[in-house]
């Protein structure tokens, strides 16, 4: 499996977060997220998911698995 980590300029990272992704971010406190998107090959978003819960990461897992 691959996986792609979202990096880049601050400016275009909250473009995209809050255009695209409609996540809301506060770019004077720009930190690691503990969100995880997952984005299948086709581009469509298939799921958003708190890294620190393990429940949903097992969702998540699964989501994975399912693609």
């Amino acid at each position: 499996r691959n996986w792609f980590f979202l990096t880049g300029k601050s400016e275009d990272i909250v473009k995209l977060s809050e255009g695209g992704l409609n996540l809301g971010l506060d770019p004077s406190s720009f930190i690691h997220s503990t969100k995880v998107v997952l984005i299948d090959k086709e581009s469509y978003i298939r799921g958003l998911f708190d890294s620190e819960d393990k429940k949903e990461l097992k969702t998540l897992n699964n989501s994975i698995n399912s693609l």
